[in-house]
C-alpha cells in the first residue's frame, strides 16, 4: 500500500471517529441537566454551570468549585484584611512579602500578560485604585498631586 493511500485511510478513520463522537454526544445530550449557581466573590459575580446526568453530583461539583474560589478570595482579595494581596499593597515597594504559591502563580502570569500587552495590563495598579476609592463605596477624583505621589509605586 502506498503512503498516500495509507494517509487517506487514516484521514477517513479520523473523520469518522470525529463524526461518531459528535453523534454520540448529540444523542446523549438529552440526559444532561444544567445545574448552576451564582455568588458574589472577589468583588465580582461568579456564575458556574455544570452539565450532568446526576443533579446531586452537579451540586456537589458546584460546592467544590465555589469553595475553591472562596479559598482564593481569602488569600487574594484586596478587600480581605491580611490577605496576600492586602499585605503586598500595604508594603508596596518597601518590603518583601511571603505569599501562597497560588498567589505567586497569579503574579507570575500577570507579569507575563503585562509584558505581552506592552504594559496595557498592569497588576500593580492598586495604589491608583485605592486613591480613587474603587470598590470602597467612597469613590472620589484625586488631585493631580495625589496621583503623582502614587505613580512611583506602580
Amino acid at each position: 500500500m502506498s503512503k498516500k493511500k495509507a494517509a487517506e485511510i487514516i484521514g477517513v478513520v479520523i473523520i469518522l471517529g470525529i463524526i461518531g463522537f459528535a453523534v454520540f454526544n448529540l444523542i446523549n445530550q438529552d440526559n444532561l441537566q444544567k445545574v448552576s449557581k451564582t455568588e458574589l466573590i472577589l468583588d465580582t459575580v461568579f456564575e458556574i454551570a455544570v452539565y450532568t446526568e446526576d443533579r446531586a453530583e452537579g451540586n456537589r461539583l458546584l460546592r467544590e468549585a465555589f469553595n475553591e474560589v472562596r479559598e482564593l478570595e481569602k488569600i487574594m482579595s484586596r478587600f480581605v484584611k491580611n490577605s496576600d494581596v492586602d499585605r503586598i499593597n500595604q508594603k508596596a515597594g518597601s518590603e518583601e512579602v511571603q505569599v501562597d504559591s497560588k498567589t505567586l502563580e497569579v503574579i507570575e502570569r500577570s507579569l507575563y500578560f503585562s509584558e505581552i500587552s506592552e504594559g496595557h495590563f498592569d497588576v500593580t495598579i492598586a495604589p491608583l485604585l485605592n486613591l480613587w476609592g474603587f470598590g470602597t463605596g467612597e469613590e472620589r477624583v484625586p488631585t493631580e498631586e495625589e496621583i503623582s505621589e502614587v505613580i512611583p509605586l506602580i
